[in-house]
């Protein structure tokens, strides 16, 4: 049913589940630590971090084609649905040290090291697939100030490591292991009211497939350039123009298979070159008065854009493997659409605006109105491209008085019909969150209690940008009461 929708684009071809949606519970845990010494002129801190969580795929079955015996039994399991069993834990080492060497002012450095991985559990309880990426990443900045000060900037290094393992019957990415290395800087000159900004990074990003005996390497370069004008003490003027290059990742050149996560069957293209984007953008902003915010307008034009289409095909699984159909042919509604990496020219157009009204500043209360905007175009030569969000606008109300702090907010998403081919449209929706927190300082603590309401008219809400809008929904009205300590 999902697929046809997406193949179609037909509304009236897909009849949506409404109500409890299966297999969507969650339990998560997570905690975290860390330590630091902190002096006159240097401070380093090491932190740990980690977080468990297991959630239902929905709509995630397997069917085969094999005798009825099996047929029956696995109809019978894929009630459940399959789960992801989710680990993840981080180390961080971080420092920096504001010595004065000259003309160097400081070095500040981050190592890390993440561990990840996820099984996904097949309804009879057995491990189907199984994903883990292993990693390190570095960074080491030097800062400096001359000419009295009127230049400053950093430079440094970066590098990072990532080993992917991906084993079972789902494994849609083969194994890779993927490093880059950067030299970057960034530098400001201070012209009176003028601040000029520059930036330059050159990467290089190697890919090695276990698979294959070929190495990838790509060789990336980006260039900045900035300007902050301050008018007045309230008001500036910005303008951005770069030029940035990104090479493709393992997922986007290896992949082959089915994807759990978005419901697809993924194909990949190792074909594919690094893409280029020149971006420009001026914005307006006011930091004090009645109202401040900020309003931007932005254009990137892209060379080589890489993305994913959907080819109008669906995958079928049977008892040889997967085969590919049109999508109009009679088959059956397990059949995963077929999405596939490709590159073309591109442009995204849009702006942002971002305001909060001071309606009342007092000692006592303090009352704001929020108000935003945002909305973005993106087009090939051959028309729009897939999962561009619509227009929003956002209203709300934030009232805080002592300890006390209390909010509303509505969002008016509206449709989006300028969609890709084989894309189907999104109606509008409006969503509705409010929240109210008491806050309770302690000597060397501070307590935060809350109660956090989110799409309060219960409103069946399909974000275009999702892959699975059609079989999920945003959740429906709830109701959160928590706490966060600090100390």
């Amino acid at each position: 049913q999902h697929t046809e929708l997406e193949q179609d684009g037909s509304e009236e071809a897909h009849e949506e589940p409404t109500g409890i949606l299966p297999n969507t519970a969650l339990s998560a845990e997570g905690a975290a630590m860390g330590l630091s010494y902190v002096g006159p002129d240097f401070h380093v801190g090491l932190s740990y971090s980690g977080y468990n969580t297991l959630y239902g795929v929905p709509g995630h079955e397997h069917h085969h084609e094999e005798d009825e015996h099996h047929e029956n039994a696995e109809a019978e399991a894929s009630e459940e649905g399959v789960h992801i069993k989710l680990r993840q834990r981080r180390v961080d080492l971080q420092g920096e040290s504001r010595k004065n060497v000259g003309p160097f002012t400081g070095l500040r450095f981050k190592l890390g090291h993440a561990d990840y991985s996820h099984d996904e559990i097949e309804p009879d309880g057995s491990l189907g697939t199984r994903f883990t990426n292993r990693g390190h990443d570095a960074r080491v900045e030097l800062s400096h100030r001359a000419w009295e000060e009127r230049l400053t900037g950093v430079f440094g290094l970066q590098q990072g490591v990532s080993e992917f393992s991906a084993q079972g019957e789902e494994a849609f990415v083969p194994s890779s292991r993927t490093s880059t290395r950067a030299l970057f800087a960034f530098e400001e000159y201070l012209v009176g009211k003028l601040r000029l900004q520059a930036g330059l990074r050159l990467e290089e990003q190697n890919i090695e497939v276990a698979e294959r005996e070929d190495k990838r390497k790509d060789q990336l370069a980006g260039i900045s350039t900035g300007a902050v004008w301050k008018l007045s003490p309230t008001w500036s003027l910005t303008g951005n123009l770069s030029h940035s290059s990104r090479a493709p990742n393992a997922q986007e050149l290896y992949a082959d298979g089915p994807h759990a996560g978005t419901g697809s069957y993924e194909i990949g293209d190792d074909t594919l070159r690094s893409e280029q984007v020149s971006h420009f953008e001026l914005g307006l902003r006011k930091k004090t008065g009645l109202v401040t915010g900020e309003l931007s307008v932005f254009t990137q034009d892209f060379k080589r854009h890489i993305h994913s289409v959907n080819t109008g095909l669906l995958a079928v699984e049977g008892a040889n493997g997967f085969e590919f159909v049109q999508a109009n042919q009679s088959v059956p509604a397990e059949g995963l659409p077929v999405y596939k990496q490709v590159q073309s020219e591109a442009r995204f157009t849009g702006f942002e605006v971002d305001t909060r009204w001071h309606l009342h500043t007092g000692e006592q209360h303090l009352l704001d109105l929020h108000l935003a905007a945002d909305l973005v175009q993106a087009k090939t030569q051959t028309g729009p491209l897939p999962r561009i969000p619509a227009a929003r606008t956002t209203l709300g109300l934030e009232w805080r008085h002592g300890p006390w702090s209390a909010g509303v907010s509505w969002q008016h998403g509206f449709e989006q019909n300028r969609v890709a081919e084989n894309e189907a449209p999104s109606p509008s929706y409006d969503l509705l969150g409010a929240t109210l927190t008491r806050c309770i300082q302690f000597k060397h603590a501070e307590l935060d209690l809350f109660v956090r309401g989110s799409n309060l008219l219960d409103r069946e809400i399909r974000p275009h940008t999702s892959f699975l809008r059609g079989l999920a929904p945003l959740a429906g009205r709830a109701v959160a009461i928590g706490m966060t300590l600090r100390f």
